[in-house]
């Protein structure tokens, strides 16, 4: 009598599935710490509709977000590190990722990912103006990034030699030297990810927050910011006698920290500050920008 069938193995993963496959390949109990907030948002969107009304690229949420982001990091220092070598390192300049979709755009893969630099030097439209470009270039498949690159061009032939290339990079990134040669064309200073963008005006669905082991793997990321769709929500307004509840326009945002970097007193306080930016964007970036 045989025995149970061993389970089939799938078709060659892509390149994107390849790298994931690896670099998630990581022992439990990461120090990581996971918060979610939402931020209320009808100040921004009143202030990105002014801004719209003009000439220029046209401004988003995703856009007004990243500039408060990077203005953030620019007075936080503490979170705006890495750790390598067993070490915290501070960063010179405030870079921000984030993934691109490629699914539909003809791309040979599903995913990729975009830089900015210097993203604390940058308004709204400044923002706009890097982002949108990148994304283009991204989906016609002219990535302009050598590490990106040079992994599709490993993974095309053989997901064993890209987990070969992969784990001789890595190595390479968590040595004092490696790392400082490997952020030249790997900036990070944190990870924004649109987490629940898939889900946005789904009937019947709402979008409530997000858990994921930072990819930590290749280089340390000391934070992620997952940001999930527009949502109408009740929120309260006034204090005391006054106070009511209002229907509003809230932005569900997770937000997760390395702990060695940063502990719960000041990641509140990193938090509060975001939130100070975004209610008020004309104190942040003025009229028009």
């Amino acid at each position: 009598m045989s025995g149970p069938k061993p389970p089939s193995s799938s078709a060659k993963p892509s390149v994107v599935r390849s790298f994931m496959l690896w670099l998630f390949d990581v022992p439990h109990g990461e120090p990581y710490v996971m918060t979610t907030v939402d931020f209320r948002w009808d100040a921004a969107l009143a202030w990105i509709d002014r801004q719209n009304q003009g000439a220029g690229p046209r401004i988003t949420t995703q856009h007004v977000f990243t500039s408060a982001v990077g203005r953030l990091f620019r007075e936080f220092p503490e979170i705006n590190a890495r750790i390598f070598d067993n070490a915290i390192h501070t960063l010179p300049t405030v870079d921000i990722v984030m993934p691109v979709n490629l699914l539909g755009s003809g791309a040979n893969r599903e995913l990729s990912m975009i830089a900015l630099r210097d993203v604390d030097q940058l308004n709204p439209r400044q923002v706009a103006e890097q982002l949108r470009p990148k994304v283009k270039e991204e989906r016609e498949g002219k990535t302009d990034n050598p590490f990106v690159r040079a992994m599709v061009k490993v993974g095309a032939g053989s997901p064993r030699a890209l987990r070969f290339a992969l784990s001789q990079v890595a190595t390479l990134a968590h040595d004092r030297r490696g790392a400082a040669l490997l952020a030249r064309s790997l900036p990070l200073s944190t990870l924004i990810t649109n987490v629940g963008a898939a889900l946005a005006e789904t009937p019947g669905l709402r979008f409530r927050a997000v858990a994921f082991s930072p990819p930590s793997k290749l280089i340390h990321v000391g934070s992620v910011f997952g940001v999930g769709p527009l949502e109408r929500a009740p929120v309260i307004e006034g204090k005391g006698e006054h106070e009511r509840i209002v229907i509003g326009t809230v932005l569900p945002v997770g937000f997760m920290f390395d702990h060695r970097l940063v502990d719960g007193v000041m990641g509140g306080r990193i938090l509060t500050r975001l939130n100070e930016l975004v209610q008020d964007p004309v104190a942040t970036w003025g009229e028009r920008c």
